[in-house]
């Protein structure tokens, strides 16, 4: 069986929080920690994409500053401005996903194939657009290949071809073209969570919560159903409300609205479950049951 690097999903698997998620944690150590911990829980079980939902008190930002500066890969990172809430990310666990588990030897990146660049260079006279692709060299494209306007600073998807003495030839590709998961990433905020469902009605709707049905009642006619569905949402809710309160807040029946509302933890142990460890257990049971 084939275990690194880990092929990309045959769908799409995305996971939507709160946007209070990491509001009941007193300080922005402990909040980049618990952040840390869940972008883990995304980037170990494969996940597509992060959305997020609109809660009181809205951490929005922070939340996309510090897991936008996580995905990055840690060779790209000194591009990313400084700023306030970032001043704990060095207290961020490794992802060493394939996007950051680079080599430093360029003939081994060659062979790898793929690398997220930043242009640092658009040479017209040259007719070159230049990446940092963290080499000693850097990667180019023909400026004839392109179909946009580059600046410095912007960030591409790369495919690299081979060693010439200009640096290493590459191209630009869409991540969708990449055989293998590379990393998950972090799309819109809803308005709220009625708002986030209603937008993705063709998706299968897992919501997360204690006073679901057990995983273990369902586990078969669940597993038939994921062999079907190439679009899975999972929901979770925050650390001071469940999923029932938030929907019972906003005004409709949760029940009514998704697919399943699952207790992935049966007889849990404790009074009360962390968000980042409801995502590793749920995220690691629904591993095992969607197909590869």
């Amino acid at each position: 069986m084939r275990e690194w690097p880990p092929l990309k999903r045959k769908g799409e698997l995305i996971v939507a929080l709160p946007s209070n998620v990491v509001s009941e944690l007193p300080s922005l150590r402990e909040k980049t920690e618990k952040l840390g911990e869940i972008s883990r829980s995304l980037t170990i079980f494969r996940v597509t994409k992060l959305v997020l939902f609109r809660r009181r008190p809205d951490e929005e930002k922070l939340i996309r500053d510090i897991l936008t500066y996580h995905i990055t890969p840690p060779y790209l990172r000194k591009y990313i401005p400084l700023k306030k809430s970032l001043r704990y990310v060095g207290l961020l666990p490794p992802l060493r996903s394939p996007s950051h588990a680079v080599s430093k030897d360029i003939n081994e990146a060659i062979d790898f194939s793929y690398r997220t660049g930043c242009v640092i260079e658009v040479d017209k006279k040259e007719g070159k657009i230049y990446f940092d692709i963290g080499l000693a060299q850097p990667a180019y494209v023909p400026l004839s290949e392109v179909r946009r306007r580059y600046r410095n600073g912007d960030v591409e998807m790369l495919r690299l071809i081979r060693r010439t003495k200009e640096g290493i030839e590459a191209k630009i590709i869409n991540e969708g073209e990449v055989p293998i998961y590379w990393s998950y990433h972090l799309g819109k905020t809803y308005s709220s969570l009625q708002s986030l469902l209603s937008d993705m009605e063709d998706y299968l709707k897992i919501a997360t919560s204690r006073y679901g049905v057990l995983i273990t009642n369902i586990w078969n006619s669940l597993k038939k159903r994921l062999a079907k569905e190439k679009k899975v949402l999972v929901i979770f809710g925050g650390p001071k409300e469940g999923l029932y309160d938030i929907a019972r807040d906003e005004g409709f029946d949760l029940e009514a609205k998704v697919d399943y509302v699952i207790n992935f933890i049966p007889l849990q142990g404790t009074r009360t479950v962390r968000t980042e460890e409801a995502m590793f257990i749920s995220l690691g049971i629904l591993n095992v049951i969607i197909p590869r």
